[in-house]
């Protein structure tokens, strides 16, 4: 299993339509907050990657998985993907 550290109930997911010049920073900010806020109720490691985007999937993808997962992964990763086409942290 990959994602040995989720055991919530919920999944949180903030998605935003950005229409003004500066809004990126806005949102960025209100994420950033929500996040600070709710950091004491999350589990230990960082949500589903799929849901990380830009500078936020690199860092989690980091941080997603235990060691021994993480290596697992990128073990398989090097043999599928020598390429290293699919470059999301892994």
């Amino acid at each position: 299993m990959s994602f040995e550290a989720r055991d919530g109930q919920y999944a949180l997911e903030m998605v935003s339509l950005l229409v003004a010049r500066g809004a990126d920073l806005v949102v960025e900010d209100i994420y950033r907050r929500t996040w600070d806020r709710l950091a004491d109720d999350l589990a230990p490691l960082p949500g589903y990657l799929n849901f990380a985007e830009g500078q936020d999937r690199v860092a989690s993808a980091a941080l997603a998985f235990t060691p021994a997962t993480r290596e697992r992964l990128a073990t398989l990763k090097r043999s599928v993907d020598p390429g290293g086409v699919f470059r999301h942290g892994i």
